[in-house]
């Protein structure tokens, strides 16, 4: 009688177990049976190429509209082995808003290599005259601000070792009327080069 009770309780335990193994098996998912993937929302791209304007979801937009190698001696102490590249950037702001400039702050950083190495700071040399000033100047203060349904221009100059101006990228930061804004890469850069004699 004991063996009899004995044997109707392991039977009656494996049982148990048997059918919560079940249904465990049966509440888990496998891949084949997985619920239907939500769509990934769209996500705004902050990089394309330099011949086309770089665009914010606020109606700001941004063209290199100028790309040259000017002469070594319109710096000072410029090595044969690097390049000043001068960069001319007009940004445009369509929003009913202006935009703030900390005249601090650079709007464009000139990348070079496949790394993407910063381009290093080169000093103009000094003229004589408003007017060479403006052709030879390696720098451009665009003001303060950005106006309303206006435009800024910048210029900004940068050395490169020669031997990599076949591989230029440009990372543009410019304000934002809450601080933020997310920098945009313009690629192929070095297809708009020209130089300067």
């Amino acid at each position: 009688m004991r063996s009899r009770l004995a044997s109707a309780a392991v039977t009656a335990v494996l049982l148990v177990a048997a059918t919560g193994c079940s249904s465990d098996k049966e509440g888990s998912v496998g891949p084949s049976e997985s619920a239907a993937v939500a769509p990934t929302p769209s996500v705004d791209v902050f990089e394309g190429p330099a011949s086309r304007p770089a665009l914010w979801p606020d109606g700001v937009s941004a063209t290199l509209r100028a790309v040259e190698r000017v002469p070594s001696e319109w710096g000072v102490d410029v090595a044969d082995s690097d390049a000043i590249i001068r960069l001319t950037l007009e940004v445009s702001n369509a929003s009913e808003t202006p935009l703030p400039v900390d005249p601090s702050s650079k709007e464009m950083t000139l990348l070079y290599g496949p790394s993407r190495a910063e381009g290093k700071a080169v000093t103009s040399s000094r003229h004589d005259s408003p007017a060479e000033q403006k052709q030879k100047g390696l720098d451009l203060d665009g003001g303060t601000e950005i106006p309303a349904a206006g435009t800024a221009t910048f210029v900004e100059s940068r050395l490169v070792p020669v031997d990599q101006l076949d591989s230029l990228t440009v990372r543009i930061e410019l304000p934002s009327v809450d601080g933020i804004r997310e920098p945009f890469t313009l690629t192929q850069v070095e297809k708009l080069l020209t130089t300067v004699r």
